[in-house]
């Protein structure tokens, strides 16, 4: 999982979030997107951009990054 900070919501809608959250991971599955953009689009603000990116283990580039942690 790229966004492993994800999986584990901690909210009153952890449900609806993890819908969210699923949705956007299959757009994310695009083979060429502008990640920011698209992540504006569905999410609404780039302080939430900044939230799903801040912990993600991939590279602006979409590069994946180490999934097994420092």
């Amino acid at each position: 999982c790229v966004f492993p900070h994800l999986e584990n919501a901690n909210t009153s809608d952890a449900d609806a979030a993890a819908d969210d959250y699923r949705a956007l991971r299959e757009k994310l599955l695009e083979t060429s997107i502008n990640l920011v953009e698209s992540l504006v689009r569905v999410l609404g603000s780039a302080g939430d951009v900044v939230d799903v990116l801040q912990q993600a283990l991939m590279t602006p580039e979409c590069v994946v990054g180490d999934v097994n942690g420092p």
